[in-house]
């Protein structure tokens, strides 16, 4: 019975030492399938970073970006500048989703290209986008409401939609020299005291002077900038020009003026500021940093004064005195010079030139660019207008700007386009995907055909289009990102499961491998007993 029993539990180790080398096998098998999908997740990771998107940069300077969708590029709107940029297929047609090639069809307009447009056929156009849905009754109206040009977009002279351009200190300066538009009439502008006494001019480049005549007449903003003028008012008594004086008071209101940026309108500043207000570009930002300009020279000029007591002289050396200040200082001056008897020779100035150049720089150093100061002195300042190379934003009085118009254009042009080049709807909705789009384009696939300076449409590869940006896809890189973390977390946690299973069946084989021995050596010596004791 012991060599049975031995023998039994022989067998029912083999059985299990062999059943634990199995499962040993299958979970290193599985260790390893953990393995090869750790290193898959982790390829397509690094693939990920590597995703790239397309941006429309609608003005070039990278402040408004938007991704790049069908609705963007084929419907009007200020990121496009109201100008089709118009999706085609390789031969040139324009590729429309369902419902525009429902319209395109309905209009009669034949997908190989070579209709011709029409006013009659436009309105078939536009009525069946409204059919389709595509747009609102009343915009449709809108543009049916306009007239209808059978070159836009096809060789037609393109509408100027540009609301500003840039121009240099130079070319500025040339703009303000009209004097139909930027001339001061500083003649308008007199301080009532005794004339035999007092003396009001102008000092031109701080060497001459003249007193109202041409100069005072004819001076323009440009002027300004191309020179140094020096606005003085004095006389031989300084109670008549002294700070607090009536004199000095209207001297104040007629050459720096009062109150807020929108009522100070009649003072010299107040004409000057609101001068460049008409000429400078006028959006939101550009409406608050002028402001800021203006406030800052309010400050500067009504709140400051630089006075000078001199020495005893005369009438012409209190007016150099005040004019030298004027150039040092960037505020009213004010100086005297005291003869020995009790009348004193007296000047108020202000520098015309520092106060539009003060004005200038404030107003780049709201607009961002803070290269450049207009402190009190002259040795800390940096004006603006010193820099030749400075671009301002300029209005642009010629841009058409009526919305209606633009949008009219926007239909004329893209009509034009369709009958003349054909259209085809194989992509469909499939072109309202984002996505789908943009790997179109990245492709070859599809192509952006561009409206040119010569009035004609353009096919281009994505990249060569001014608008378009390729560019590293954040969002796409943080998913996969994300989704790597949440891969590698589980797949760390089954092989960290999988190393304790290994553990419990290493141990398991080592002792059943021990017993195995024991069982062994015990039926060796149990037969070895059973052929002794028949021997014997």
């Amino acid at each position: 019975m012991g060599l049975a029993a031995s023998q039994a539990r022989f067998l029912a180790i083999t059985a299990r030492k062999t059943q634990c080398e199995l499962q040993s096998t299958q979970i290193a098998e599985d260790k390893l399938s953990v393995s090869n999908e750790l290193t898959a997740a982790t390829q397509k990771y690094q693939n990920s970073l590597n995703a790239t998107k397309l941006i429309w940069d609608s003005d070039g300077t990278g402040e408004h970006m938007y991704d790049v969708s069908y609705n963007l590029l084929m419907t009007p709107s200020a990121a496009n500048m109201y100008d089709p940029y118009l999706v085609t297929d390789a031969s040139g047609r324009i590729a429309l989703t369902t419902a525009m090639a429902v319209a395109a069809k309905n209009a009669g307009i034949d997908p190989k290209g070579g209709t011709v447009a029409s006013e009659t056929g436009r309105t078939d156009f536009i009525n069946a986008l409204v059919d389709a849905g595509v747009i609102t009754g009343s915009t449709g109206s809108t543009i049916l409401g306009n007239a209808y040009s059978e070159s836009a977009g096809v060789g037609g002279i393109p509408l100027d939609k540009t609301a500003a351009y840039a121009v240099s200190n130079e070319t500025l300066a040339n703009i303000l020299s009209d004097e139909s538009l930027y001339k001061l009439g500083l003649a308008d502008y007199s301080v009532s005291i005794d004339p035999e006494k007092d003396n009001y001019g102008i000092a031109i480049n701080t060497s001459t002077s003249a007193t109202r005549g041409e100069v005072f007449e004819n001076l323009t903003l440009g002027d300004l900038l191309n020179n140094n003028y020096v606005l003085t008012y004095g006389g031989n008594d300084d109670e008549n020009v002294a700070p607090g004086s009536t004199a000095f008071s209207e001297f104040m209101t007629q050459v720096i003026g009062s109150g807020d940026y929108a009522t100070n309108t009649t003072s010299i500043f107040g004409k000057i500021a609101h001068m460049l207000t008409d000429l400078l570009n006028t959006s939101e930002v550009d409406q608050k940093a002028l402001e800021y300009a203006y406030n800052k020279i309010m400050l500067s000029y009504t709140e400051s004064l630089a006075y000078d007591a001199g020495k005893p002289g005369s009438s012409p050396e209190a007016c150099r005195n005040a004019v030298n200040s004027a150039n040092k200082y960037n505020t009213v001056c004010y100086t005297r010079d005291d003869n020995l008897n009790k009348k004193q020779n007296a000047y108020i100035a202000v520098n015309l030139s520092n106060l539009v150049s003060s004005f200038l720089t404030y107003y780049a150093q709201q607009i961002g660019t803070n290269d450049y100061t207009a402190g009190r002195l002259d040795e800390n300042c940096n004006y603006v207008t010193d820099d030749m190379i400075y671009m301002y934003e300029l209005s642009n009085p010629n841009a058409v700007t009526e919305k209606d118009l633009l949008i009219t254009d926007f239909y004329n042009s893209l009509y034009n386009n369709i009958c003349a080049n054909g259209w085809t709807g194989a992509y469909g909705d499939y072109l309202e995907d984002n996505k789908f789009l943009q790997n179109a384009l990245k492709n070859g696939q599809l192509f952006i055909s561009t409206l040119a300076t010569d009035g004609y449409y353009y096919q281009e590869v994505y990249n060569d289009n001014g608008y378009l940006v390729e560019v590293t896809d954040d969002d796409a890189i943080a998913q996969a990102e994300l989704e790597f973390e949440i891969t590698k977390s589980k797949l760390n946690a089954k092989e960290e499961k999988l190393d304790i299973d290994m553990k419990n069946v290493d141990m398991e084989i080592s002792s059943l491998t021990t017993e195995y021995d024991t069982v062994k050596q015990l039926i060796s010596k149990n037969i070895e007993k059973v052929f002794t004791m028949f021997q014997s």
